[in-house]
């Protein structure tokens, strides 16, 4: 009986460890994030991702995350990637505003069709946010833009 409550025991102080060793690394990134040294918040935010084992949500707000970082320094590929992964999954019913970023960020990177999709996708999830109708207009006349252009 000894034996087991150790045994319990110390699997209790590892699991404790594990979760105070990942709350440090998120919360040392979200502190850089708020000071807006989004470089150094995103390596941050990377290291706590892979510390992250068996909690979801947890791995999608830190992805939600490091997709800010990359919009605020102006990547907006990565931006791209980042925030499709999340518009695709549960986590853009929790925070529609993904839907939105990934639509701008399509939009800056020329895909105006797909940022369109996305723009009417996040209307539907926010009908009252003009931003949708506004994404949705700037893409049609890039796109019209683009095809005839002026001298």
């Amino acid at each position: 009986m000894n034996k087991s409550l150790g045994v319990f025991l110390l699997l209790i102080f590892l699991l404790t460890s594990a979760v105070h060793a990942q709350n440090k690394f998120t919360k040392s990134a979200d502190d850089a994030f708020a000071d807006q040294m989004y470089n150094m918040a995103l390596s941050r935010y990377q290291k706590a991702y892979s510390k992250v084992k068996n909690n979801k949500g947890e791995k999608d707000r830190i992805s939600f995350r490091m997709a800010e970082c990359y919009r605020y320094m102006d990547n907006m590929k990565k931006a791209m990637v980042a925030y499709k992964r999340l518009a695709m999954g549960k986590y853009a019913k929790q925070e529609p505003r993904v839907i939105l970023y990934y639509a701008d960020a399509l939009k800056c990177n020329g895909l105006y069709d797909d940022a369109i999709v996305q723009y009417q996708a996040y209307k539907e999830a926010v009908p009252k946010d003009e931003k949708a109708d506004i994404g949705i207009e700037s893409s049609k006349l890039a796109k019209e833009w683009i095809a005839n252009p002026s001298k």
